[in-house]
């Protein structure tokens, strides 16, 4: 094993990656996106109500 060229464990020829669905991928996109739309738009409904509280 000391002769091995393989220093991170596994074997780079015979690694294979674990396919993943296309429309998981599609709906993580999604729900990314909503949550920083969601992220950036709602402080200025808050900023509006605390303007209106004041004035």
């Amino acid at each position: 094993e000391k002769n091995s060229p393989i220093e991170c464990g596994f074997n780079p020829i015979s690694y294979k990656q674990i396919p993943f669905s296309l429309q998981f991928f599609l709906i993580a996109i999604i729900f990314m996106i909503f949550d920083v739309e969601i992220a950036l738009i709602m402080p200025y409904p808050m900023l509006i109500l605390w303007n209106m509280k004041n004035t």
